[in-house]
């Protein structure tokens, strides 16, 4: 279950951000990965805002080692507190980040609205073409 939700403003450009967070947690590592709408990008297309919703399990740990401002307005990462290791499970590896798994993703974007259905239908495709070994 989520606990809190801590807003930010880095000032770094949104495809940096990734690398950004790996790298200031280097030396003081936290368990977090990249929300399934955070990660969508990496199974399919879909446009959506340039936030970066992260789970982590202290966010005030995570904020206080990435920096940022925390605010409403405009924020490009959000750390979503939380304990729950299902959450983290498959996670996938790149450069130090973790970015949600496939079925993470397919899984969160099916209790969206109409466009993020569809979009998890692309990704359940690509699940389904990579166990087949389509891809």
């Amino acid at each position: 279950m989520s606990r809190r939700e801590v807003r930010l403003k880095i000032d770094c450009e949104f495809a940096q951000l990734p690398q950004l967070v790996s790298t200031k947690l280097e030396r003081n590592p936290a368990p977090l990965a990249a929300t399934g709408l955070s990660s969508v990008s990496r199974y399919a297309t879909m446009q959506h805002e340039e936030l970066l919703s992260l789970y982590c399990p202290e966010a005030r740990r995570v904020q206080a080692a990435i920096g940022g401002r925390e605010t409403d307005r405009f924020p490009n990462v959000e750390l979503i507190e939380t304990l729950e290791q299902p959450l983290y499970f498959d996670a996938r590896g790149e450069s130090g980040f973790y970015w949600a798994s496939p079925v993470q993703t397919c899984l969160e974007l099916m209790r969206g609205d109409k466009r993020d259905r569809e979009t998890a239908d692309q990704i359940r495709e690509f699940i389904l073409h990579t166990v087949r070994g389509d891809r």
